[in-house]
């Protein structure tokens, strides 16, 4: 059944790759970082687990958005931002009903939320934020920032 599962959310996690190459490997990196950020903070099995197939689903949602938007060069229009503001119900919706193990859809729902309430998509501050979806967002950000993407 773990192996099922975890070849699963790999095969998951290799679509959304395919869907925009732009940001190859973002995922895998994201599921890394906040790996090892919830390791060092001394989450248990379980929770790492968590974190670690968050980190894999957490842009499950791109296969959603057109790719000329995921792959465009300068900034987006306000039609194409609000698209891509979306992209966390999206995911959210995709595994809401999927047995994954943990609270993952809402995990990908709330890593674009930031602790003081500036994040989308329902600007949630930090006593509303789980410690999971603080450290995917973590992650994700700073993944974002050391990558050469659009």
């Amino acid at each position: 059944m773990h192996t099922a599962l975890e070849g699963a959310v790999n095969l998951v996690s290799k679509v959304v790759k395919a869907r925009d190459p732009c940001t190859a490997g973002h995922q895998k990196n994201v599921s890394r970082l906040a790996t090892a950020i919830a390791e060092r903070l001394g989450l248990d099995d379980n929770r790492s687990t968590t974190v670690r197939i968050a980190g894999l689903l957490h842009d499950v949602d791109k296969v959603s958005i057109p790719v000329e938007i995921l792959s465009k060069p300068v900034r987006l229009t306000d039609l194409e931002w609000s698209l891509i503001k979306r992209h966390p119900i999206v995911g959210y919706e995709i595994l809401r009903d999927v047995k994954l193990g943990g609270p993952i859809a809402e995990i990908v729902k709330n890593h674009h939320d930031r602790i003081n309430g500036s994040g989308y998509p329902e600007g949630l501050t930090v006593s509303e934020l789980s410690l999971e979806s603080r450290i995917v967002a973590v992650a994700d950000m700073v993944e974002a920032m050391v990558s050469h993407r659009p």
